[in-house]
Order: C-alpha cells, then sequence, then structure tokens
C-alpha cells in the first residue's frame, strides 16, 4: 500500500488520490513544514533535479508569508481592542 492508497483508507474518501497529489502533499505538509532538508526531500520524492523540488519550497514559503500576514492583522486587532478596553471609563 503506498502513500495515497494508505491516506484513502484511513479518511474513507470517495475518490482516489494521483500519486503526484499525494506526493505534493506529503513533501509540503510533513517534509518541508517540519524542516527536513530540501535534498532530503528530492531523495524521498525520487526527483533527480532539485529544481522541481523546490518547487514544493516555494509553495511552503507562500504559505508561511501568507499566514505572518494573518497573524500581523490578528495581532494589530488584539491591540486595538486592549487599547479601547484600557481607555474606556
Amino acid at each position: 500500500m503506498n502513500f495515497a492508497e494508505g491516506g484513502v483508507k484511513i479518511f474513507h474518501f470517495k475518490k482516489e488520490i494521483a500519486f503526484h497529489c499525494s506526493c505534493h502533499t506529503f513533501a509540503t505538509t510533513v517534509l518541508l513544514t517540519n524542516d527536513v532538508p530540501m535534498e532530503t526531500t528530492m531523495e524521498l520524492l525520487g526527483h533527480t533535479d532539485i529544481r522541481t523540488t523546490q518547487i514544493y519550497g516555494k509553495i511552503v514559503q507562500k504559505k508561511i508569508s501568507k499566514d505572518m500576514e494573518l497573524l500581523r492583522a490578528k495581532m494589530a486587532q488584539d491591540a486595538s481592542q486592549l487599547q479601547q478596553i484600557s481607555t474606556s471609563p
């Protein structure tokens, strides 16, 4: 049983997951977000060119940037609410 087949059985998906899709998910959500080096990820995915694997790294970086923007917005909102509370009579 490969990674995709296991996920289909565990999570009771109605559709089959393409092998490429499961590799992409594994690379971005398991390996790169947990600081596994790009070279190790390349080997595990069976890529022969690091540039192919770096595509996944760009996706992870975009997610990090988006998440940081959401965090900044939330922190600004929280700070504003705290300021209103502290200045109210």
